[in-house]
């Protein structure tokens, strides 16, 4: 995701391309495809921080 931005590193001060319709429901998921955490998000800062603290071999449905 810091990738995708080239404004000082902060995603949340690009242009958008996809905009989200807040609240939905994030569901996580462990290497087993296991549900493991069902997560409400109401935002953008929200999404990108969930985003960036979910650990790499967990896999995310909306």
């Amino acid at each position: 995701m810091l990738n995708t931005t080239s404004q000082n590193g902060d995603p949340m001060k690009e242009q958008i391309c996809i905009d989200f319709v807040y609240p939905f429901q994030l569901l996580v998921y462990n290497t087993n495809r296991d549900p493991v955490q069902n997560l409400t998000m109401t935002d953008d800062s929200t999404l990108f921080q969930t985003l960036m603290n979910l650990p790499l071999n967990h896999s995310i449905s909306i």
